[in-house]
């Protein structure tokens, strides 16, 4: 979706709007990165028993308030019984 920005925030979204956008759904910075590296690629992010990542497609989480690591990006095999295997996001 979009966001309109007060004329008077309007610095504080110049300066980091992706800090800006996290604070205005709810949520940290970095669970918005993640929240938005899972919108484009809704996929599983869990590593299987051999080590191996599981890539499975996934149900895209439309919002990231609604996004929790290691349940909302995993599928239903790895949801909430395994660690995910994290990103540094931009890598």
């Amino acid at each position: 979706g979009h966001i309109t920005v007060p004329i008077s925030k309007v610095s504080d979204f110049m300066a980091n709007p992706v800090a800006y956008v996290a604070e205005h759904c709810g949520v940290t910075e970095d669970h918005y990165n993640a929240w938005l590296e899972h919108y484009h690629a809704p996929i599983c992010t869990a590593t299987n028993a051999d080590g191996s990542f599981c890539g499975e497609n996934i149900n895209r989480v439309e919002a990231p308030i609604d996004f929790h690591i290691g349940e909302t990006d995993c599928c239903h095999k790895h949801r909430g019984n395994a660690v995910p295997n994290l990103k540094v996001a931009g890598s």
